[in-house]
């Protein structure tokens, strides 16, 4: 949480931005800029493409997994129901085996799956971490190099 505190700050002092300003920019109320600068909370991964995108930097360096930004032509954000089910095909996974061996539970595997739900960004970073791959490429932003 404390990297993507401290990115969002340094990418709003680099773009000259407030806090009111880039709310305006990602059409949101202030105080959800607020609430993630005080560390209240992540973006849900929607967001946090935007907000990437908006900076044109990558995920893993927005979340601090990567100390410099690559900038790259990123893939439009698919979606997250459409992207797992080819995750697991790509990386001949099973979503039984990542609950195992993650700290994700089956049950949010599932509701993803079938499209119910959308994965908070710590179960994205910690896909992330499990397949060894960047955050960009769990959501579809890059391929996998």
């Amino acid at each position: 949480m404390t990297n993507f505190i401290e990115t969002l700050k340094d990418l709003m002092i680099e773009k000259d931005l407030s806090q009111v300003a880039l709310a305006k920019k990602l059409d949101v109320k202030p105080p959800t800029i607020t609430r993630y600068i005080k560390g209240k909370q992540l973006p849900n991964v929607e967001m946090a493409v935007k907000i990437a995108n908006l900076f044109n930097c990558t995920l893993d360096y927005l979340f601090g997994i990567k100390d410099n930004n690559d900038k790259k032509e990123f893939h439009t954000y698919p979606a997250f129901n459409v992207r797992f089910a080819f995750l697991l095909d790509y990386f001949k996974e099973n979503i039984i085996h990542i609950s195992l061996n993650s700290d994700i539970a089956k049950s949010a595997m599932y509701d993803w799956r079938n499209g119910a739900k959308i994965p908070t960004m710590d179960s994205i970073i910690k896909l992330a971490a499990y397949f060894k791959c960047p955050i960009d490429f769990v959501v579809g932003r890059v391929d996998f190099e």
